[in-house]
């Protein structure tokens, strides 16, 4: 981790690359956004639309990159993996019939034997830490990116709405007059309800 709280550091999946650094500043300004959705205006709608759609492209190219790294990670976990049990384990399964307290007791080369000698092995260890940590953070930032995109469709539908009522008014009887218009600007006694006063 870095100095800035906005920056965090990755590892890589192969294992000679180098940290990756990633900026989440916009991501947490956008995250610090989702509360005017409570008081969104057209407007302020419109414009919140195009700001938590530039904060999903950018979190969905930072997990692209992750995505990356994952696979990196995979493999370098089944080489780690392949190297443990072709030629760590049968060494392994010897020095335990041979020497110590293991050399009387009967021990199988088997599945289990080879899977609990790469479990044990330090450098397998090492980059299966790697791999669940990019898997934390790819999780981390999906769940952003899915309340970004939720935030972008909640924006769009406030506009579409808000625009869909100013392009349909309501009428209070009154020919060519709605409700939202002075009433003691028309012509004769306002109606209520579709009625004048005293029918």
């Amino acid at each position: 981790m870095e100095d800035n709280k906005s920056i965090i550091t990755i590892p890589r999946g192969r294992p000679t690359a180098p940290p990756l650094s990633l900026d989440l500043t916009d991501i947490y300004t956008a995250e610090n956004r989702l509360p005017e959705l409570a008081y969104a205006n057209p407007s302020s709608a419109n414009s919140l639309m195009g700001f938590f759609n530039t904060a999903c492209n950018l979190t969905d190219k930072y997990i692209s990159w992750i995505d990356f790294e994952i696979l990196q990670a995979e493999k370098s976990l089944e080489d780690a993996k392949s190297e443990v049990i072709l030629d760590k384990a049968p060494e392994e399964f010897e020095r335990r019939k041979t020497e110590g307290k293991y050399k009387d007791i009967s021990i199988k080369y088997s599945e289990d034997f080879r899977n609990a000698v790469v479990a044990k092995d330090p450098v397998y260890s090492e980059r299966l830490d790697i791999l669940n940590s990019l898997k934390a953070v790819r999780q981390l930032l999906a769940n952003k990116a899915k309340s970004f995109a939720r935030a972008y469709y909640s924006s769009q539908s406030i506009a579409e709405n808000k625009s869909h009522a100013a392009a349909n008014l309501p009428f209070n009887g009154n020919i060519g007059q709605t409700y939202l218009e002075d009433q003691k600007n028309f012509m004769g006694k306002p109606k209520i309800g579709g009625y004048k006063d005293g029918e």
